[in-house]
Order: C-alpha cells, then sequence, then structure tokens
C-alpha cells in the first residue's frame, strides 16, 4: 500500500472544471420551473400552497400559476376563480397575473379566468379527458365561506381546453364529496337539486350570470360579500364562489422541447385573425329609416371600399357620435367613413327612400347600390343605382331599371358582386333594363350587367323560382355561386344553394350539387350566405348551419350548427379566414351537421358571439375569436367586410362591444375589428458571454430593433427565462449542454428568430495541477461475475466496459450516470471504475492529493497501487466484500476524504486511477463516486500557527478565538479536539463557539490554519474547563421497540373475549416484526388474505414485555398510528381509539376514515400514560387494527412505548 496521509473534511469544495448536479425543478424561479405543481409536490414534499413557476413545451415560456400543494395530496393548478360572471369565451377572463394573484375571499368574488390557450399550454397539449384526476371545483358551501365542497367531474370526451360549460359536453363520471355518480351534460350533472349538482347554465331568475351552481333547492344571499349569492333572496340555483383546479402530472423529464439547430430557430409568427375587442368608435348610425324592426330591415348590412372611404349600407337613418345621439345627421341608407380613423365623411350625402341592401365597386371606381329603393337623389332608380364616390350624386351615365312582375312585384336586389366585365345581382326581380337595352329583359332572381354601361345581359339568366338572398362570383370567374330561398335554376334542381357556369344559358356546374342541410325534411332550409375560398364554397343560413363543400365534387366537407343561436346571414372571406355571422349567442358545434338535436358525434363545442371564424382551408373553427357585443332587437350580424387594412367591419344591429381594455362601448350599428398583430419582431444579434465559473454563466446580446419586446433565454429547445434586460446571469446546466439561444418575443406572442447558437457546454479548463478532475468520464462495470485480477492495472483493456460521466451511482438526484440493475434483478456487490489520464513529467510532481468519498465504501488505487480504503474491512478485498458503513450520499459527498500521494508513483505518459465501491447492503438506496488528484506544491510554504485563546461561556461551551493570520493563502481553521477535527471554519471567520460540552469538563483543542492547497500550520494548543451544572437528565426507558416482533391475529371468525389481556395464551398465533399490514413498501410482515377471499374487518396483535420496577419509571409515551382505525390496551385496559366509533367495538366494526399508509404514517398518533398502568414482571400491549372498507388498499401497524423523552 502507498504511504499516504489521510484527511477527512467536513465540506465538499468541487474541483475547477466541475458543476453542481442540477437540482429538481421547484418552481421557486424562472430557472428551475417545473412542469407541473404536481412535479413540484413530488420534488419537494413539503411545498406550501402559493405562486410558482411553470413551463411546458406548449406553454413556451416560465409562467407564474397558483398551485395548491394541500389538497388530496397537493399539486393542484388553479385555473380560474370567481362567484358569478364567468364567461364561456375562449380567452377566458382577465390575465394569468389576475388568476394567481388573489385566490380567495370577497376580493377574489368577480370571475377571473386562464384563457384556454394558457391551460392547454399547462397540459402540454395533452387531452382534457385524459387528465388524470378530473376537474376539481372548491365550491363555497354557506354564505360566510366557513363550509366547503370538493367536486370532481371529467369529460367523456375532450381535446383542447374550452369554457363553454353550459353546452352539450358529455359528462364522465363525477364526484361530490363521497358520493359518485356519472352522466349528463356540464350544463348540469349530478345527484340531486340541492348541493350535489352543478349547473353552469345562465337563468333570468339570476341575472343572467354564469357559474358553478347548486341545485334549484340551494339559495344564497344579495350580499357583495356572500360566498353563496342569488340575484334575490329565495332564488335557486345559488352562484358559490368557486376555485377550479386541474392536476396534470407532467415532469419536466418526460416532455419534449424542440431540438433547435446551431443556425436558431425561425421566427414564430401568430395565424392571422382580428382582434376581440372593437376599435374605438367615433361615428355609428341609428334608427330604423323605414320603420320596420324586422330583421331583414337591421341598420347594416353591406360594405365595401373605394380609396379612403368605407361605404356602409342598411336600414339606419342617422349618423351619431354616440348612443346619445352627439352630432346626430340625418343621412339615411347609406354613408361613408374613413378606412383609417372611422370618421364619417360629411361630403358623400346620398339620398334614397328605402333599404340599400348590396353595394358594389365597378373597375372604374364607381360605387354600384342594390336595394328595394325606388328613389335615388329625388330621381326615380329602381333597385340599382350608379353613384359618384366622393359625392354621393348619381352617375346617370350608367343606369339599371329592375323590376319584379311576379303578383307580390316586391323588388329587393340583396346581394352584388363584380368579376371581369360583369357585375352580377341577385336578389327578388324578374325583369331589368339599362345601357345599350331599353326594352325589359327577363332574368329572374339573378342577373349580370356590363361593368361599362350597366348593359343587362340576355343570353344569361339562372332563373332561380325564389329570393337569390348572397352571391359571390368565383376567384377564376367561371361560376357564380347563389344562395337563397330557390329549388331549381332553369327548372334543374339548386337546393337553396347553386353554382351556376358564367357561359351563355348560365347552365348549373357539373357534377350536381344535391346538398342535405340541416333539416332535411324542413320546407324551408333557406340559406342566406355564400362564399368561396380556395377549393371550398361555404354557405350558411337555416337552419343554424354553416357548411362547407368541395368546388370540385360539391362533398360536404365540413359542417357547423349554432345551438341554441341563430340562422346564418352574412359572410365574408378575409385573409383566408371566413368570417360567418348569425342572430346567434350560444355555442357553435363543429362538425355537426342536423338541427336542432346535434347528436353526440361534433367535435367541438365553441362560443360564438353573433359571428365567428373558421380557417378556410381546414374548415375549423378560430376558437381565439370571440368579440362580446350587445344588439338591439337580437338581429346580429348582416353584413361583414374586411379593408385595406385588414380591419373587419361587423354590421347588424349592435349597440355596444367589449374594447381591447375590456370596457363596454357603443358602436352604433357596426363595429370594426383590427387584425391581430401577426409580425413577429426583428431578432436579437450578437449573443456573446462567458462562464464566470462551473456553475454560473453570463451573457449579453444586441437589442432588438422592434419595441416593446422582451427576450426568451433557450438553454437548447426550451426557454428558461424571459427578460426585458439583454445581459443576465444564468445558472450552469449542471453537466448538460449549455447551448444558448435568445428570441424577441411581442406582447401578442408573436417570436422572432433566435441568435446562433452560443455553446458554453465546455467546462472552464482545469486550473494548473489537476490530474482528474471532478465530473470525468469514467469506464465502469456493475455485474455479478468476477472481474478480471488486472481490472485495476495501467495495462488492462477496458474496452468492453460502459462509459459516462460523474457522478456514477443510483438513488440521488446527484447522478449523472446510472449505474443500476434493471428492477427485480440481484445487486453485485461490488462497482469497478477506471479512468486514465496523462502525465507530460512525472519527476516534476512530488506529491498529489487525491479525494473522493465513501458512498457506501471505496478501495482507490492509482497504476494498481491501493491508495487507500474507506468503510471497508481489512484484508483482502473480494467482489462479495460488503462496506461497513451505509452513509447516504448527501452525507458521504459532505465527508469526502483526502489522501495526500508520493508522486513517484506516477509515470511518464499514460496513468490510471482505480476504484472498487461496495454496498453494504444489497437494498442500499444510493450509491456514487466521483474522484479528483490535484498537484501539491511543495515549494510553499505553510501557513503559520494561528494565536488562539479559549473562553469558557458556561457549563456547556467554550468560545474559541484567534488573530487574523494576514495571509491571503489561509482558507480556512481547522478545530481538533482528541485527535478529531470537530469542523473548519471559513475565513474571514476568527472565532467558534464550541457547544454542547460536559460541565465541570477539562478540554483541549488544536487550532491549525489551513491554506487553499490543503496544509496545514502548526497546531496553536488552547484548553479550558466548563463551569459545573446540573446532573444530566436520566436516559429514556424503552419498552417497546418499534419494529418488534408481535403475535398477530388476522381472521374471519370472532377472536377470544380475553384476547387482550395478560393471561391470554396467543401461542397458536401468527409472530412476525413490525410493520404488519399490507399494500405499502414498508411492510415487513404481510398479514393479507389470500387473493379472492373476503378480508376481516379487524387484525389483532399482542406484544409482550417484562418491567423489573414500576415504580422506578417516569411518565410513558406510546407513538403508533390509525391504519385505517386503531384501539390500544395495556394489561387489557384501553388506553385509546383513533379513526373508530365510540361504543362497543367487535370484529365487525368499520373504521371512521381510510387513510392512504404515508399519510397515516406522517401523522402519528402519541399518547402519553402514567407509569402505573404497568406491573412487576409481565406486562402485554395490544391492538386491534380495523378496516374502513374491505378493499382498502393499504392498512398498517406498529407501535413504540418508553417513558417520555
Amino acid at each position: 500500500m502507498l504511504a499516504v496521509s489521510t484527511l477527512v473534511t467536513s465540506t465538499l469544495v468541487m474541483a475547477s472544471g466541475a458543476s453542481a448536479a442540477a437540482e429538481p425543478p421547484d418552481g421557486q424561479s424562472q430557472f428551475t420551473a417545473a412542469a407541473s405543481c404536481w412535479e413540484i409536490k413530488q420534488n419537494t414534499p413539503s411545498a406550501q400552497d402559493g405562486v410558482y413557476w411553470l413551463v411546458t413545451p406548449t406553454l413556451k415560456a416560465p409562467e407564474q400559476f397558483y398551485c395548491d400543494m394541500t389538497t388530496d395530496g397537493g399539486g393542484w393548478v388553479l385555473i380560474g376563480r370567481g362567484r358569478e360572471g364567468w364567461r364561456n369565451t375562449y380567452e377566458g377572463l382577465g390575465t394569468t397575473a389576475q388568476v394567481r394573484s388573489v385566490v380567495n375571499g370577497p376580493d377574489a368574488f368577480q370571475p377571473r379566468q386562464l384563457s384556454s390557450q394558457v391551460i392547454d399550454g399547462l397540459l402540454d397539449g395533452r387531452r382534457v379527458d385524459q387528465v388524470p384526476d378530473g376537474i376539481r371545483l372548491r365550491r363555497a358551501m354557506n354564505t360566510g365561506g366557513t363550509q366547503w365542497q370538493e367536486a370532481r367531474f371529467n369529460f367523456a370526451n375532450r381535446d383542447r381546453w374550452v369554457w363553454t360549460f353550459p353546452a352539450e359536453h358529455r359528462v364522465g363520471s363525477f364526484r361530490f364529496g363521497t358520493t359518485t355518480g356519472s352522466g349528463g351534460q356540464t350544463s348540469s350533472f349530478g345527484t340531486n337539486q340541492q348541493f350535489n349538482r352543478v349547473i353552469t347554465t345562465k337563468t333570468q331568475a339570476q341575472g343572467w350570470t354564469a357559474g358553478w351552481a347548486f341545485g334549484s333547492l340551494v339559495s344564497g344571499s344579495t350580499s357583495p360579500t356572500s360566498y353563496l349569492w342569488s340575484n334575490s333572496i329565495g332564488t335557486g340555483q345559488a352562484r358559490p364562489f368557486t376555485q377550479v383546479f386541474l392536476r396534470p402530472r407532467l415532469k419536466l423529464e418526460d416532455l419534449d422541447f424542440p431540438d433547435v439547430p446551431d443556425a436558431g430557430s425561425p421566427a414564430e409568427e401568430l395565424p392571422g385573425i382580428i382582434e376581440n375587442g372593437v376599435l374605438p368608435q367615433p361615428w355609428g348610425v341609428a334608427g330604423r329609416a323605414n320603420g320596420s324592426t324586422s330583421e331583414l330591415a337591421t341598420e347594416v348590412q353591406d360594405f365595401v371600399q373605394i380609396g379612403d372611404y368605407v361605404y356602409v349600407a342598411g336600414n339606419f337613418r342617422w349618423v351619431q357620435r354616440n348612443a346619445a345621439g352627439a352630432g346626430r345627421v340625418e343621412q339615411s341608407y347609406l354613408a361613408a367613413f374613413h378606412v383609417d380613423t372611422g370618421e364619417w365623411i360629411s361630403g358623400f350625402r346620398p339620398t334614397f327612400n328605402n333599404q340599400v341592401k348590396a353595394l358594389a365597386v365597378l373597375p372604374d371606381g364607381r360605387l354600384i347600390a342594390g336595394g328595394e329603393f325606388s328613389q335615388v337623389n329625388g330621381s326615380t332608380a329602381r333597385g340599382m343605382v350608379a353613384l359618384n364616390p366622393t359625392t354621393g350624386a348619381t352617375d346617370s351615365s350608367w343606369h339599371v331599371d329592375m323590376e319584379n312582375r311576379l303578383t307580390s312585384g316586391f323588388l329587393s336586389v340583396r346581394s352584388l358582386s363584380v368579376k371581369g366585365d360583369w357585375l352580377y345581382a341577385g336578389g327578388a326581380f324578374t325583369h331589368m333594363s339599362g345601357g345599350s337595352v331599353s326594352s325589359p329583359i327577363y332574368a329572374r332572381s339573378g342577373a349580370r350587367f356590363s361593368v361599362a354601361n350597366g348593359t343587362p345581359d340576355a343570353n344569361w339568366n339562372p332563373n332561380f323560382d325564389g329570393t337569390a338572398v348572397d352571391i359571390d362570383a368565383s376567384d377564376d370567374g367561371s361560376r357564380l355561386y347563389a344562395a337563397g330561398y330557390f329549388g331549381h335554376s332553369n327548372g334543374e334542381p339548386a337546393l337553396r344553394a347553386a353554382a351556376v357556369r358564367t357561359v351563355a344559358g348560365a347552365p348549373l356546374a357539373t357534377p350536381a350539387w344535391t346538398p342535405t342541410w340541416s333539416r332535411p325534411a324542413d320546407r324551408t332550409n333557406y340559406q342566406q350566405a355564400i362564399r368561396e375560398s380556395g377549393d371550398r364554397v361555404w354557405v350558411g343560413g337555416a337552419e343554424h348551419s354553416v357548411f362547407s363543400f368541395s368546388t370540385a365534387t360539391f362533398d360536404r366537407l365540413s359542417g357547423n350548427i349554432t345551438k341554441a343561436g341563430g340562422d346564418f346571414q352574412a359572410m365574408a372571406v378575409v385573409d383566408g379566414v371566413v368570417y360567418a355571422g348569425c342572430h346567434c349567442d350560444d355555442w357553435n358545434y363543429s362538425n355537426a351537421f342536423f338541427w336542432p338535436g346535434v347528436g353526440t358525434d361534433w367535435t367541438q363545442a365553441d362560443k360564438i358571439g353573433w359571428v365567428s371564424a373558421w380557417d378556410s382551408e381546414s374548415g375549423d373553427v378560430i376558437p381565439d375569436f370571440n368579440p362580446i357585443m350587445r344588439t338591439d332587437r337580437g338581429h346580429g350580424a348582416w353584413g361583414i367586410f374586411g379593408d385595406s387594412n385588414g380591419t373587419v367591419w361587423i354590421g347588424g344591429d349592435f349597440i355596444s362591444g367589449l374594447n381591447a381594455s375590456g370596457g363596454n362601448q357603443w358602436v352604433g350599428g357596426f363595429a370594426r375589428f383590427a387584425q391581430r398583430d401577426t409580425t413577429a419582431p426583428s431578432a436579437p444579434s450578437n449573443l456573446g458571454g462567458q462562464r464566470i465559473d462551473n456553475d454560473t454563466v453570463r451573457l449579453s446580446w444586441q437589442a432588438s430593433s422592434s419595441s416593446n419586446v422582451e427576450y426568451e433565454l433557450m438553454r437548447g429547445g426550451q426557454v428558461i427565462f424571459v427578460t426585458p434586460d439583454t445581459t443576465l446571469e444564468v445558472p450552469s446546466a449542471a453537466g448538460d449542454d449549455d447551448r444558448f439561444f435568445v428570441r424577441a418575443v411581442d406582447s401578442t406572442g408573436n417570436r422572432s428568430a433566435s441568435t446562433t447558437v452560443l455553446d458554453l457546454s465546455d467546462p472552464l479548463p482545469p486550473e494548473p495541477g489537476v490530474l482528474v478532475e471532478y465530473g470525468s468520464d469514467w469506464s465502469w462495470r456493475y455485474e455479478t461475475a468476477a472481474v478480471n485480477a488486472n481490472w485495476a492495472q495501467p495495462g488492462f483493456n477496458a474496452s468492453s466496459w460502459n462509459e459516462g460521466p460523474a457522478i456514477l451511482g443510483f438513488g440521488s438526484t446527484a447522478v449523472e450516470t446510472n449505474i443500476d440493475v434493471p428492477s427485480g434483478q440481484t445487486r453485485p456487490l461490488a462497482a469497478y471504475f477506471r479512468h486514465e489520464f496523462d502525465v507530460d513529467d512525472a519527476d516534476a510532481i512530488s506529491s498529489f492529493d487525491l479525494e473522493t468519498w465513501a458512498d457506501d465504501g471505496v478501495v482507490v488505487y492509482v497504476n494498481g497501487e491501493e491508495a487507500g480504503r474507506w468503510n471497508m474491512p481489512s484484508g483482502t478485498i473480494t467482489g462479495g466484500t460488503y462496506a461497513t458503513a451505509a452513509p447516504r450520499t448527501n452525507t458521504a459527498r459532505a465527508n469526502p476524504v483526502t489522501v495526500t500521494i508520493p508522486g513517484d508513483v506516477l509515470e511518464d505518459g499514460t496513468n490510471v486511477v482505480a476504484a472498487e465501491v461496495h454496498l453494504n447492503y444489497r437494498s442500499t438506496p444510493d450509491v456514487s463516486f466521483d474522484l479528483s488528484l490535484t498537484e501539491n506544491e511543495s515549494e510553499v510554504p505553510p501557513p503559520t500557527a494561528p494565536a488562539a485563546t479559549a473562553t469558557v461561556q458556561g457549563e456547556n461551551q467554550v468560545l474559541l478565538e484567534w488573530e487574523d493570520p494576514d495571509d491571503e493563502a489561509v482558507v480556512k481553521h481547522r478545530i481538533i479536539r482528541d485527535g478529531a477535527t470537530d469542523v473548519d471554519v471559513d475565513m474571514p471567520e476568527l472565532s467558534y463557539l464550541v457547544e454542547g460540552l460536559q460541565p465541570d469538563t477539562e478540554y483541549s483543542w488544536e487550532i491549525v490554519a489551513v491554506d487553499g492547497f490543503g496544509r496545514t500550520s502548526e497546531p496553536a494548543v488552547v484548553s479550558a474547563r466548563t463551569d459545573e451544572g446540573e446532573p444530566p437528565p436520566p436516559e429514556p426507558v424503552v419498552l417497546v421497540e418499534k419494529g418488534a416482533d408481535w403475535s398477530w391475529r388476522y381472521e374471519s371468525a370472532a377472536v377470544d373475549a380475553e384476547w387482550a389481556q395478560p393471561g391470554f395464551n396467543a401461542s397458536s398465533w401468527n409472530e412476525g416484526p413490525a410493520v404488519l399490514g399490507w399494500g405499502s413498501a414498508s411492510i415487513e410482515t404481510n398479514i393479507d388474505v389470500p387473493s379472492g377471499e373476503t378480508r376481516p374487518l379487524a387484525a389483532y396483535f399482542r406484544h409482550e414485555f417484562d418491567v423489573d420496577d414500576p415504580e422506578a419509571l417516569d411518565e410513558l409515551e406510546m407513538l403508533t398510528r390509525a391504519d385505517d382505525g386503531v384501539v390500544v390496551y395495556v394489561n387489557g385496559e384501553e388506553i385509546g381509539r383513533w379513526n373508530m366509533p365510540s361504543g362497543t367495538i367487535t370484529g365487525g366494526t368499520y373504521a371512521t376514515a381510510a387513510p392512504r399508509t404515508n399519510t397515516a404514517v406522517n401523522n402519528p398518533v402519541t399518547v402519553t400514560l402514567p407509569a402505573d398502568v404497568l406491573v412487576e414482571g409481565t406486562n402485554v400491549v395490544a391492538a386491534e387494527v380495523h378496516l374502513n372498507y374491505r378493499s382498502t388498499p393499504d392498512i398498517s401497524f406498529d407501535l413504540g412505548l418508553g417513558t417520555a423523552q
């Protein structure tokens, strides 16, 4: 064995180039964000309720959320809270910060709900119906908020999150407290009309407010501070203050963050959609000019744009500035507004005598109006007119005269569409003249006119047998799509929708379009809106439907039904998004095709507020768009238009809407919605940085040129920090790749391209003199077969061994390379490790230090020579040798060993350090290994001895003090007593209080200075005698140890009545050590009955112990657990019962609770007893453990008894 000196130190100093192992995510900072509240609770069982950082790939970046860490094991994330006034929109209500900031009390009564997108992020895109613990409701049961109900339910079928609980979502199962059930819909489910019910629908009696209401027999208070609220006293379906939680069981290590190549990540831009908030409205329209209140006479019905003007058509009477009529001007039926500001254009002043229902723009810029008028600007103009777009004056150079010669005679031009050389018209008419045609020609309900002069085409007549409500010329000009009340075109079937070719004769396109509408047997099923977009044609109308069809085959591709809702009546395609409006303000069911019964095969139920949006390519609803608007008469949207800015104008009988800040705003007939920002900010650049040390990295970058951005710092593909700054210090990844990227993100969520990679993965180069650093790569072997006898020699070939970075081992979060065998296999007792290192000039190294730790035991060799062993026996070591101790990894690492080894053991070239780590027992919970070798520089003189004193501080303490060494090399002072180190005191501390000493005792200490190389000074010796003190208290007496052997009986037959008495003969009972029971890993003796047999409700346990002199004992203390329930006796006398009913206990008595074993162990039962319960000689303690129910998953029993501490 090498000649060495051994030094045991109390702290572990990582060698240069090593970094501390990554800690499990605890959610305390962005850097330590966890995947879920549940993961935090698993990693930190002591975590308390509060706000924590969470991150998933779908969330994109760390964000703070409120976690309930108490209820049912903890790990619940709060997604919403409030009393009455919950919203059903996709975007939720309020901000994420508002949800987490106030979670209970009257200040939390106003509902706040996370957006559906954020909730899907918390689930990392997983299905809602697969969340293991379902949806949790915590509801107040009284007005004072002192009683609460815990309810759980889950969806029968739900992929993404929605807040549309009043819709027809099917409930899988539910639970109210201990009452369970299944079925129903999220609008109403439960087992009674009291507290065991959830109702989410709005009612007039409750002021049309939404919430998580109880049944009709539960009413609340009208007080604003009541936790249980009703709109009026005695009104049922009270709205309780409710918290909504989810418990996604996600772990960060299981999530799939994207890989980012060295070139960086591309920009991420949100898909185009308009904002939910209405734009400021300087002017609007009001009144019904023709006096009709019919939905067919709604205030606003169509829009077009020419230059900077947007023209608004309908049945309005005035333009005005607000709901009160400020600035009111009578400008009926048609008005113009500035496209950018919404200001009314006062110079455009045409006059009409009836509704303007349709607008179009000719290629030369003239404005065409169609409708039900017969006079324009004081002159005759039936159904259609051309206007000067600046003044509104009639343009007589383009003239059309429309007629309806059917019996009804009602003339209405409902829709206009321009394509190529033609202006197409749809409506209720039969004849028309104009341009070069002075005699009327026949074209029923559909016609086209020359854009040059208005001449009707006598060779093109679709001849619809009913009104064409809406038309749309195809993009390629080959078809005119029409929707309306008709059933035929030129005698050919065309049920409410048609694709008419634009060639002479107006034949229908092929193949035949034979749609099935939402009420096939209904005689109406009229359709009112139609638009082509790409390879789909979209149709909306009655009953309550929006369908899309293939333009090639006319097969139906998608279906949407609103319920409760109304017919669709307006449509527009803006930037690839189909917007469709209706008189509906409830739910849109995707992939539903019939009304009124939508069935159960629909895939989504989203909120619709008079208008909704669909992706024109996929046909999927875009749930992000959920405007909140009020109407005058519930007629909804009748006109939709996208202007040159991308702003969408939606018209109907709207009177107000919520703006971007959530305030209610007057809109006056129409509302404008700006496009959501979909432009990524400019990218930051010049990401640079350096390691401060192997635990910390400092980064900086050049800012984005875009304003109002923050920066997302990514390690690999995971965002680890969000900051407005351009410099940052970051914890190292501790053994993982430190590949950094930075990107900018704006307030909407658009993300710039990232910088190229900054790779700081390489640790700092080792300081001079480091031969082997902590965290190095090692060859390792952990197998049952015997190792080769030469395994530690320099020439041994270890190419067949495994390789991995230190720390190596198992059972600790510090481990980088797990060497454990698969579950179920027998662990070998020894693991072997090798690491080769090069030395250029071995003669220049006079000595070097080896530092490692023993976990459990370790033997280390350098070039085949043993350098030392720790926690190992003397003599020959084999693969079957057990370690002599079993420290936990944290303890072992905190107590490393240092060995100084002569340099002559080294050779020029390749050297090898090897180690074998031995287990103290095969099921040891953790084992670990790492090692460093560091040169000594003996030419530097050691520190000088300090000047020290010892001052008595009473009977148990002595204060040791020493002078400042005035030597920068000194890093600490070591306190040694009786030849062993008491403690190392780091500089600049110059004193140490020794505690826990015995009174009236002489003590002596050596104090040595230690430099950064581990060398020590000569000792300063100080002595002191402590003061006299009180005699020590007597040692506690253990009468029954935890884990003792017990006699036990677990049978269905009744137990003998004397079973707990001292004289009872239990020789026929079973015996075994505690813990006794089943269902838990801590069980030593399994008492469960064989599978299939009925479990008895009670198990019985006895343990006898001897007492020589009971009078010599102080009061006693007993410690046990109640799992499920327990009654304990000493010498036949009951001393207590827990989780058990009062009265006589029999073998058929049920426990009153069913805690899990871990919970019971963490909540032990402690009882103090007088010593006179014992007798001299043999005593007996007995217990009966009862089940709460026969299929309880686990029970357990153990008991300790002794004198009180």
